[in-house]
């Protein structure tokens, strides 16, 4: 994605990443080619801010992207409860654990897409950019 112009308001991404120095990473360099991050380190986390999000006090993101194995909700039960709130955002999974049980759950719950960890960076900035082109 060619980076935002000052004029131009930023795309939203929801990240959801339990690992802070991984997390604090992916939002700096989404924020560096020019997206707005709201993180959060869990599943809960996630949820709360999508519930502000519901009640209008938060701006709807136009991407999420979210670690599968967090504690308490994972990222799969996110994808379901986005799925199941009629919300048709764009969600990107990552995992180091891809099994075919993790891959088949993510495409029958509508996951954009599922990335490997550990991540290539330029291979997530494009996944995003598709997934906005698809908002």
């Amino acid at each position: 994605m060619p980076d935002a112009s000052p004029l131009d308001p930023p795309a939203r991404v929801l990240l959801a990443e339990d690992d802070p120095d991984l997390r604090a990473t992916l939002r700096a360099v989404l924020e560096e080619h020019g997206y707005e991050v709201l993180a959060a380190g869990n599943g809960s986390e996630t949820l709360a801010i999508l519930s502000g999000v519901a009640r209008h006090a938060l701006p709807r993101p136009h991407v999420i992207v979210s670690d599968v194995r967090m504690p308490g909700l994972d990222g799969l039960d996110l994808l379901r409860a986005v799925r199941l709130a009629e919300w048709t955002t764009p969600v990107v999974l990552m995992t180091a654990f891809p099994d075919l049980r993790i891959r088949e759950r993510a495409s029958w719950l509508g996951a954009f897409a599922l990335l490997e960890k550990p991540l290539g960076i330029a291979r997530l900035l494009d996944v995003v950019a598709a997934a906005l082109l698809r908002d």
